[in-house]
């Protein structure tokens, strides 16, 4: 299967700009013949205020026996095989110009944490937002009261959420140490908060949770 997907115009300023070219490729060897297998991948860059998609090409070998590009632009599509194989091969190829995302940030500004959480909670007859999907628990963030506790200091009542969140990770960055191969890829985010030692994915997990 091969896809190409249009270009989308944006009205921003080119002198501030940078275009970037990414290339990712994935590739699945099984140990015996899969039958049916269905695919959620989100590598489709998104079009935002400061990122503009250029172009974005697709293949996969086997083709999909069946493919889903989701009405809302966030990066993911479906496909599935129905048909025997032991191999799958994914690549894509975009085209991304890219704007300053945070040059006049101004976290003080941003709105009270409290009330943005309360916006993500489900109200029959209202459309949930987007973001709501991230603020469920998930395998390697879960809900814990040490997570709570921990972050309780930088998320006063009323407080921008910009301004408690860096203030978060800057405590973070200070009282945690990198430390490869300290964890594994399942290590659960409560003992990298115990130990205060991890890598990339110990810290983006403990910061989300």
């Amino acid at each position: 299967m091969t896809t190409h997907l249009p270009a989308q115009p944006a009205a921003r300023d080119p002198d501030a700009a940078t275009t970037l070219q990414v290339v990712h490729k994935t590739r699945y060897r099984y140990s015996a013949p899969v039958s049916l297998a269905h695919h959620l991948a989100h590598l489709r860059p998104l079009n935002d205020a400061h990122q503009q998609r250029l172009a974005f090409h697709v293949d996969v070998d086997p083709t999909p026996s069946y493919t889903q590009w989701p009405e809302q632009d966030d990066g993911a599509w479906l496909f599935s095989l129905a048909q025997p194989h032991r191999t799958l091969k994914l690549n894509t190829e975009s085209t991304v110009r890219v704007w300053p995302r945070f040059a006049g940030l101004r976290p003080e500004l941003s709105p009270a944490w409290d009330e943005l959480a309360q916006s993500l909670r489900f109200t029959a007859g209202r459309a949930t937002p987007l973001a709501a999907a991230y603020a469920y628990p998930s395998p390697y963030v879960p809900r814990l009261a040490a997570l709570r506790d921990f972050a309780r200091p930088s998320f006063r009542a009323g407080r921008p959420v910009a301004e408690a969140a860096m203030e978060l990770m800057q405590r973070v960055y200070s009282g945690f140490r990198y430390e490869s191969e300290s964890t594994d890829i399942d290590t659960p985010v409560a003992d990298v908060l115990k130990h205060r030692r991890g890598v990339c994915q110990d810290f983006a997990h403990l910061m989300c949770g």
